[in-house]
């Protein structure tokens, strides 16, 4: 076999207070990655992006940069060529830049070993991910490669917990809102450098929740769990219009849980699948009042990894 194509989801990372350490794959949206092996050691990558202008460069392209690395890290000594198909709309806080480095480097792993190091990989697509993030954070391609929900124990070495989670409708709201090509970077320059002993107390039991409601399978108490943030919310929440106010609005509307997508400015909720429709209309209709045009998600958490196409 000499070409395979895969289906990388989109994810969640952080997931409430889990910054960096938390990450859950949805059922939609995906990106389509063909990878077909060459006879020469050249890497080439072709973009069918949606007008989203994602690069076809090699070095600043997340699979052609995982790609890369996997080949170095095996130690094989081919080429590739490599189609990504974008599904995921990219610098919206869907993990679409790690679907993309996490659907190549299984691809190529399917392709060329026979056996699957789910730690090589997540390290390999993490660094693909850096093309794009500016760090090699692990929590979306963690996600996307393995499904579930996943929590990065270490990443040097990588170690990562993997739990499956029970049906989690989520309600994905994204406002058209131009932070740039570096968003990432923007957002993350936010965060704050230290975090008094209180609130380090509190977001130690806000993760150490959230890991329990899936435990448990409780949809309430997920929600009530990722509901939380002393890092990462307060922060980027100053990029999203109005992000205080609609999320009171969501949570009064029925949500259990309300919450920023990884770095933003996407916005997700928890709640009954009866009422995920209501929620997310009363969404997009609170940012058309702020003059910020939307797209909405109806979606829900996912077991399934990548998966051959």
């Amino acid at each position: 076999m000499t070409t395979l194509s895969v289906e990388a989801p989109a994810t969640i990372a952080n997931f409430g207070p889990g910054f960096d350490i938390f990450g859950v794959a949805l059922d939609q949206p995906t990106d389509r990655i063909t990878v077909r092996l060459r006879d020469d050691d050249a890497i080439r990558v072709y973009v069918q992006d949606n007008g989203w202008r994602v690069p076809s460069d090699v070095d600043a392209n997340t699979a052609g940069v995982a790609a890369r690395e996997f080949l170095k890290r095996i130690g094989a000594d081919v080429g590739v060529d490599v189609y990504v198909e974008k599904g995921i709309t990219p610098g919206v806080g869907l993990g679409s830049s790690g679907a993309s480095a996490a659907g190549v480097v299984y691809a190529l792993a399917k392709l060329l070993v026979d056996w699957l190091d789910y730690g090589l990989m997540i390290e390999a697509a993490g660094v693909g991910e850096a093309a794009s993030a500016g760090v090699a954070h692990l929590d979306n391609v963690a996600a996307s490669l393995l499904g579930g929900f996943v929590f990065i124990r270490s990443q040097r070495p990588v170690q990562v917990m993997r739990m499956d989670v029970p049906p989690i409708p989520l309600v994905i709201c994204t406002p058209s809102l131009d932070l740039g090509k570096r968003k990432t970077q923007l957002t993350r320059s936010l965060l704050p450098k230290n975090l008094e002993l209180k609130l380090v107390v509190e977001q130690m039991a806000y993760t150490a929740s959230v890991i329990a409601a899936i435990e448990n399978g409780s949809l309430e108490e997920i929600g009530r769990a990722i509901n939380r943030d002393n890092i990462s919310e307060p922060t980027r929440s100053k990029i999203i219009p109005g992000y205080s106010e609609i999320k009171r609005r969501v949570l009064e509307a029925g949500a259990y849980g309300c919450n920023i997508c990884g770095g933003g400015p996407s916005v997700f909720a928890v709640c009954e699948e009866d009422l995920a429709e209501e929620i997310g209309l009363l969404m997009v209709e609170a940012f058309r009042r702020l003059g910020v045009e939307s797209t909405l998600t109806i979606t829900q958490a996912s077991n399934a990894g990548v998966r051959e196409a």
